[in-house]
């Protein structure tokens, strides 16, 4: 007996989804119920914008709570490990990115928002 093979279900939403991931470039608040796939379209727009050459300290990656921002950050590595592994290749954005992630702004809306302060006192 033999099993068919059934092509993959795509999300209802897979157009907005390929929408988000061509924007690079543009700012985007990504606002959608829990289990909707939000991390990982949010994983995967970062690895679009590392394969870029985008550096990661120039990304801001803001949620509200620190479980979902930690969440976020080992999900981001263990992506940018996967990705330098299937590239095989050192030296490459995705390595430069791991070396770079613990100066990425993942964090809380709260933490971003007192970062900036520290940073530009005057100017806020």
């Amino acid at each position: 007996m033999t099993v068919p093979v059934l092509p993959p279900v795509l999300p209802i939403d897979q157009a907005v989804r390929d929408q988000v991931l061509a924007a690079r470039g543009r700012h985007l608040i990504v606002e959608a119920s829990a289990g909707t796939g939000k991390t990982r379209l949010i994983v995967d727009r970062v690895l679009a914008h590392v394969r870029d050459g985008v550096r990661l300290p120039r990304l801001a990656v803001i949620t509200f709570t620190e479980k979902a921002a930690a969440e976020l950050r080992l999900k981001i590595r263990t992506a940018l490990k996967d990705l330098l592994e299937a590239q095989g290749v050192n030296g490459g954005p995705a390595e430069t990115a791991l070396r770079e992630l613990p100066l990425a702004h993942i964090s809380t809306i709260h933490a971003f928002c007192a970062a900036l302060l520290r940073e530009e006192p005057v100017a806020a």
